[in-house]
């Protein structure tokens, strides 16, 4: 009967101690995540941005050239 208890019990605190998802979830994450997202996000609005700006100078060049 003791050593079923002791197994039990050892049992029951090595469940207590497994990683569950939530803690995984967080590991991944650091601190300055939503900083960091902030400029991809940036980054890529400059792209597009100097994607229009050539596009329009192309045009302004083309229509001066006409």
């Amino acid at each position: 009967m003791r050593g079923t208890m002791i197994l039990l019990t050892a049992a029951l605190l090595l469940g207590a101690c497994s990683p569950d998802e939530h803690d995984q979830a967080k590991q991944n994450d650091n601190v300055w995540k939503s900083q960091t997202d902030t400029i991809g996000q940036a980054k890529s609005a400059v792209n597009k941005l100097n994607a229009a700006q050539g596009a329009e100078q192309k045009a302004t060049d083309d229509a001066r050239n006409q």
